[in-house]
C-alpha cells in the first residue's frame, strides 16, 4: 500500500478542493485516536475522518457514519475550537507525511482564531490540536523527554527530524546517477517500494528527474487516476494510479482518492474493526486478569504457610503438659512428642513463664487458622472471578455491536472500581444490547453473546419449563429453547446445542459436548452470567454457526 508522500500529496490537493470553504458541523471521536468530522461543502455533507492509528493511521472522506460515545477529554477540546469552523485548506509539513489542516473559527468572545489540525501519519501516529503559531492545545499521544520531541500543550510544535532528503524535493543533480528503486529508496524519503519501482519503470522511458516532477504534483493531471487493487474480489490496496509494476491483481478505477481509500480501509476494518473497538477493553481484561492470577498465587501461599498451624497447637499443648519441669529463663527444651512418638526440642522465650509460652503457640495457631479461614473464603472468590473473567473474554470474541461492548465495558468497570463517565443530562438512555433470537423447527430460540443477554434470558424471558442450553466444561453464550408447554424434538435439542456450542470456547473444536436441562434447573451464582444447574443431560454436537431455520 503506497501510502507515501506521493500519495499523500495527492490527496491534501484533493481535499482541499473538495472540503476547503467546508464549515464543520459536528465532531465524534469512536476511539482515542480517530476522529470523525462531519462537514457541509459546496452543498454537501462530507464525512472526514483522521486516523492516528498503527498500521492504518490516515485521512480520507468516508462513506461510513460514527456513533456518538461518551467523549474524550481531546474530543470535547476540538469540538470546543473547532466546531463551527470553515476549513481553508489542507497541506503537508516539513517534507514528510504530516498533514495539516487549516481551520478559521471563533471562539467564546466572536474573535476570529486561526488553528491547524496536524495529523503524523509515519512512525508514531498522532493527532495534534495547534494554534496558527503552532503552540500546542493537545494531542492524542502526548511526549515529554530529553531525547524526544516535547508535544505537550502550551509547547511549540516540532516535527521529526528528517533523516534523509525528500525524493519529491531534491534538485535535478542529485536524481541524475540514480537508475534503480533500491538507490532511490537509500538516498530518499518520502517513497514506498512499490512506488520506487513503478518511478524505475517510469523513468526507463525518460528520465528520472522529468518523471519525479511529473509526480510531485500528480493531482489534477491525465496521469492522476485513483483505482482500487482487488484479489478475488477483495481490495488489496489502493494507487493514485494503476501501477505497471504490479500484475497480480485487477485495477478497479474509482472517482477519487478518498473513494479508493475508503473502499481499503473499509474492507480492512470488517478484519479489524472489531479489535479496535475492543481494545481497551481487553487491555483492561488482561490486567484483570493478571492481577487475579497473582492474587491467587499470593493466596495459595498463604494456604501453604497456614499448614504449620496444627504444628504450633501441638508446640503449645506439649510446653503445657511439661511446664512442671520448665522454669523461666530456658531458651528452648527437649520432650518427648507423643503425637509423633520421638525427641523433639522445642523454642522458648526466656523472658517469658512456661504458660505464657505455651500461649504463645497457641496465638500463633489461632492466627493461622483464621488466616486459613479467610484464604479458603478468598480462594473461592478468586475461583468464581477467574471463570468470571474468562466468560467475559469469550463474550469479547462473540459480540458485535457497540451496545454489547458497553455493556461489556460496565461490567469491567464494576470490576475495576472506575467510575464511569455521567451522561449529559438530556442524553437518551442507552437501549439494553438484544440477544440472538432465531426460529428453529417452531420453537423460538434464544443466545446471549454475553453476560448481561445471558441473565436476560436465562431468568427474565425463559421460563421454568422452557429448555437451558449450555457448553460443557467450557465458558461461553447460555441458550434457551422456549417450549410453549410443548415436548422438543431431539432434532431441535441437537441443533440449538451445536449453535451453543459454537458460541463457546469449544466452538473450534470438531465435537463438543453441551448440556441442557429445565431453567427451573438453573440457579445464579454470584456474578453475573455465571450459574449452577442440577438434572442435566448431555448431547455431543458438531459446533455451527446460528443460522434460523424455517
Amino acid at each position: 500500500m503506497p501510502n507515501d508522500y506521493m500519495t499523500l500529496s495527492a490527496l491534501v490537493a484533493e481535499l482541499t478542493n473538495t472540503l476547503a470553504g467546508g464549515r464543520i458541523n459536528k465532531i465524534n471521536m469512536p476511539s482515542d485516536d480517530e476522529a470523525f468530522f462531519e462537514i457541509r461543502a459546496h452543498g454537501k455533507n462530507h464525512t472526514l475522518i483522521l486516523c492516528a492509528r498503527k498500521p492504518v493511521a490516515r485521512l480520507h472522506l468516508s462513506s461510513v457514519r460514527c456513533s456518538a460515545r461518551v467523549p474524550s477529554a481531546f474530543c470535547m477540546l476540538l469540538r470546543k475550537h473547532l466546531t463551527g469552523g470553515v476549513i481553508r485548506g489542507f497541506s503537508l509539513y516539513n517534507n514528510d507525511r504530516i498533514a495539516i489542516c487549516d481551520i478559521v473559527s471563533r471562539n467564546e468572545l466572536h474573535d476570529s482564531m486561526n488553528y491547524k489540525l496536524i495529523l503524523e501519519i509515519g512512525g508514531s501516529p498522532n493527532l495534534i490540536l495547534a494554534k496558527d503559531d503552532f503552540t500546542i492545545l493537545d494531542c492524542t499521544r502526548r511526549a515529554f523527554g530529553e531525547n524526544t520531541r516535547t508535544l505537550l500543550p502550551s509547547a511549540v510544535y516540532a516535527p521529526p527530524p528528517p533523516n534523509k532528503p525528500n525524493l519529491f524535493e531534491a534538485d535535478k543533480e542529485a536524481l541524475t546517477d540514480i537508475t534503480t528503486a533500491k538507490e532511490i529508496i537509500e538516498r530518499f524519503v518520502g517513497i514506498s517500494r512499490e512506488s520506487a519501482a513503478e518511478i524505475e519503470l517510469l523513468a526507463s522511458k525518460t528520465t528520472l528527474p522529468d518523471i519525479v516532477q511529473s509526480l510531485r504534483a500528480i493531482y489534477g493531471t491525465p496521469l492522476f487516476s485513483p483505482c482500487v487493487l482487488s484479489k478475488d474480489n477483495t481490495p488489496k490496496s489502493f494507487y493514485v494510479f494503476p501501477y505497471q509494476t504490479i500484475k497480480n491483481g485487477i485495477f478497479n478505477q474509482t472517482d477519487s482518492l478518498s473513494a479508493a481509500m475508503d473502499t481499503y480501509y473499509s474492507q480492512l476494518s470488517e478484519g479489524n474493526g472489531k479489535e479496535s473497538a475492543t481494545r481497551s477493553l481487553r487491555q483492561t481484561l488482561k490486567k484483570l486478569k493478571t492481577k487475579t492470577e497473582k492474587k491467587r498465587a499470593d493466596n495459595d501461599a498463604r494456604l501453604q504457610n497456614c499448614t504449620q498451624k496444627d504444628n504450633f497447637l501441638q508446640l503449645g499443648e506439649l510446653i503445657k503438659c511439661n511446664a512442671h519441669q520448665l522454669s523461666q529463663g530456658q531458651k528452648s527444651v527437649t520432650v518427648y512428642d507423643f503425637y509423633n512418638d520421638k525427641e523433639i526440642t522445642i523454642a522458648l522465650d526466656p523472658l517469658l513463664s512456661p504458660m505464657k509460652n505455651a500461649a504463645a503457640y497457641f496465638r500463633k495457631y489461632a492466627k493461622l487458622k483464621g488466616a486459613e479461614a479467610y484464604a479458603v473464603k478468598e480462594k473461592a472468590e478468586l475461583n468464581e472471578l477467574a471463570e468470571y473473567l474468562l466468560n467475559i473474554e469469550e463474550s469479547l470474541d462473540h459480540s458485535t455491536t457497540e451496545t454489547e461492548y458497553a455493556e461489556i465495558a460496565l461490567e469491567l468497570a464494576a470490576l475495576t472500581g472506575k467510575r464511569q463517565t455521567a451522561p449529559q443530562k438530556n442524553a437518551k438512555k442507552q437501549k439494553a444490547s438484544e440477544p440472538m433470537k432465531l426460529e428453529v423447527a417452531g420453537f423460538t430460540v434464544y443466545i446471549g453473546k454475553n453476560n448481561t443477554q445471558n441473565e436476560l434470558i436465562t431468568f427474565k424471558i425463559a421460563s421454568g419449563r422452557d429448555l437451558w442450553l449450555h457448553a460443557k466444561g467450557y465458558h461461553g453464550s447460555h441458550g434457551v429453547i422456549i417450549t410453549g408447554g410443548k415436548e422438543v424434538p431431539q432434532a431441535v435439542i441437537a441443533k440449538v446445542a451445536s449453535f451453543v456450542a459454537y458460541m463457546s470456547k469449544a466452538g473450534a473444536s470438531p465435537k463438543a459436548e453441551v448440556d441442557y436441562t429445565r431453567r427451573s434447573c438453573v440457579k445464579r451464582l454470584g456474578k453475573p452470567g455465571l450459574v449452577t444447574y442440577t438434572d442435566y443431560k448431555t448431547i455431543t454436537v458438531e459446533p455451527k454457526k446460528p443460522s434460523e431455520e424455517k
